[in-house]
């Protein structure tokens, strides 16, 4: 019986602890900031995916994905050279890996982001 009503008495105080992050979140993120997060990134046409080393974001395809580009004020994102040595505009935003791609002037240059 002495369990049961301490069970009870400190029942209450277990709100105040809030809600445990996410243990495969790196940014330490509950689950219910992750379901918030998640529901504003669809509402807004994107996909809640895992991205890089940051866990789960919203990643949003970009109009001008896979248009022609000569250089990096061509696009939206950015100017990646791709296979064929031309460049193209990246289809997402952010942006991970390592890539090709054309500054503002039409140079190339390699950059790794994750």
């Amino acid at each position: 019986m002495k369990r049961a009503v301490l069970l009870f008495a400190l029942l209450p105080l277990s709100a105040c602890l809030g809600e445990n992050p996410d243990p495969l979140d790196p940014q330490g993120r509950s689950a219910a900031e992750l379901r918030a997060q998640k529901a504003a990134c669809e509402a807004d046409g994107g996909t809640f995916a895992h991205g890089g080393l940051s866990g789960l974001m919203c990643i949003r395809t970009l109009e001008d994905a896979g248009k022609a580009c000569t250089r990096s004020t061509d696009c939206i994102g950015e100017c990646v050279v791709n296979d064929s040595g031309r460049g193209q505009c990246y289809g997402q935003s952010p942006m991970f890996g390592c890539h090709v791609m054309l500054d503002e002037k039409g140079d190339k240059f390699e950059m790794c982001i994750d």
